[in-house]
């Protein structure tokens, strides 16, 4: 296994061009699905659903590619009769948003998906800005729920179901755990219940609907990168998680002292790679050896280490996400294992 570290690229979909960035994000948590790393955080009280939230996160995707399995990113959960709202990217690498019951006001029914994409998120080079902005309690009812990426509002899905006036979500609920990167507290499920990537700017506010422009904007060659949102009104149940503290990084920003607890995360896991400044790591997507159907070998812990060869079968490679032509360039590389006989080369 090798694992690569950084290089001070500046590129992606949130990558600036020209002046340097108004706002820089100096870091992001790592988290791995293998590992089960998420932070939840109960809003206690008594139970009472909520009408109006926004959902505001940078996301870097690491995954296996190609592995037909889901990746959860965010869940508010419910314990009585199991009631949540989810947001993942679903085995077809879509992004999807459902909730069960269609609203907490019901006790019984399955889980209803609200919105598919059928854009696909493939890419584990690029920063993504994710937007839900719930708002049931108005007459509009297509801007009861709106999905936005980039900075730009999503039109074109494979499931869009109608938000219902006035209906119910557990995000921003009381009594309900708010978790970032799994759907439940719980770290006994599979491992496809857990997000496997980068987060950074984390903010999930209570009582606004917040639209996109303040959270980011446009570069002079249309490049989303994010701004200073530290003054927004995040609500009495809010939260904002920056991972600037590597010893707390369930730390609240927002004001309110809402502080989350981690899971399986440790200060290794704040890292630089961020929305201003994008790292290299190794490419999931690439062809990864000479062989094919070798289910152990690929790209794993959050696309920054590599299994290579398997017994009995050829060797295989990991490719960076980075070409360069020219500069001064810096990477770190080592073994945790190497087999007699064997070579390496970088």
């Amino acid at each position: 296994m090798s694992s690569l570290s950084d290089s001070s690229i500046l590129a992606g979909n949130s990558g600036n061009q020209g002046a340097g960035p108004a706002h820089t994000v100096n870091q992001s948590i790592r988290f791995d699905s293998s590992e089960k790393c998420f932070i939840t955080r109960d809003t206690g009280g008594s139970f009472a659903g909520n009408k109006t939230a926004t959902i505001s996160m940078w996301i870097k995707r690491a995954f296996y590619a190609n592995s037909g399995t889901r990746n959860v990113l965010y869940g508010a959960f419910y314990g009585s009769n199991n009631r949540y709202d989810y947001m993942q990217f679903q085995t077809d690498d879509s992004l999807e948003f459902g909730t069960r019951s269609g609203g907490a006001s019901a006790s019984t029914g399955s889980s209803v998906i609200l919105r598919k994409t059928n854009q696909k998120f493939k890419d584990p080079h690029a920063w993504y800005h994710i937007l839900i902005v719930i708002d049931s309690g108005q007459n509009a009812l297509e801007e009861s729920f709106n999905l936005y990426v980039n900075g730009n509002k999503v039109s074109d899905f494979a499931t869009k179901n109608t938000v219902a006036q006035d209906q119910l979500f557990y995000t921003m609920s009381l009594q309900v755990e708010q978790n970032i990167g799994a759907f439940q507290d719980d770290t006994s499920y599979s491992q496809e219940l857990y997000f496997d990537g980068y987060i950074a700017e984390y903010a999930v506010i209570d009582g606004t609907a917040y639209g996109p422009e303040n959270f980011g904007e446009f570069t002079s060659a249309g490049i989303w990168r994010p701004i200073d949102i530290s003054s927004l009104t995040f609500g009495s149940k809010g939260i904002y998680y920056k991972g600037q503290d590597s010893s707390s990084l369930g730390d609240d920003s927002s004001g309110n002292g809402n502080d989350g607890t981690v899971r399986n995360l440790t200060a290794q896991d704040q890292v630089l790679d961020s929305p201003t400044n994008n790292f290299c790591v190794l490419n999931s997507v690439d062809k990864l050896s000479y062989d094919s159907g070798v289910t152990v070998r690929g790209v794993r812990e959050a696309n920054l280490a590599m299994v290579s060869k398997p017994t009995g079968n050829v060797n295989g490679y990991a490719r960076g996400n980075m070409p360069v032509k020219s500069g001064k360039w810096y990477y770190e590389v080592y073994t945790t294992t190497y087999p007699g006989g064997e070579a390496l080369g970088i």
